[in-house]
């Protein structure tokens, strides 16, 4: 019966802590310590579908025959003018390679994809 459906009271549970909670706005983000320019940091992105940057001088390679549109998550849609490889620096000084980095001029913020 629905008025002794236990997911129905689970529901308004769930519900009643999300409306109760404090909006902390937790973002996470990976950088470069030994650069203090704006290209040095990468926001991990979960809707992101691929690592992208706007800044061309990232690139330890680039294939610029790619040529797609991509649309963002404000619905906005920009060009890809090219894919290749980044290399990031690690807090320990590590280099990693980011493979398929898309090349979208005028993207605000570098993203690294994740699922």
């Amino acid at each position: 019966m629905k008025a002794e459906c236990r997911s129905k009271e689970k529901q308004q549970d769930d519900a009643g802590l999300v409306a109760g909670e404090e909006d902390a706005g937790y973002l996470f983000m990976a950088s470069n310590a030994a650069e203090t320019q704006p290209n040095s940091v990468w926001l991990v992105d979960s809707g992101c579908s691929n690592h992208m940057t706007g800044d061309r001088t990232l690139f330890s390679s680039l294939d610029e025959s790619l040529k797609i549109n991509v649309r963002l998550g404000d619905n906005k849609e920009m060009k890809v003018l090219g894919i290749g490889v980044v290399t990031v620096h690690t807090q320990g000084g590590d280099q990693k390679k980011l493979h398929d980095v898309q090349y979208v001029p005028g993207l605000a913020h570098n993203l690294l994809s994740v699922g």
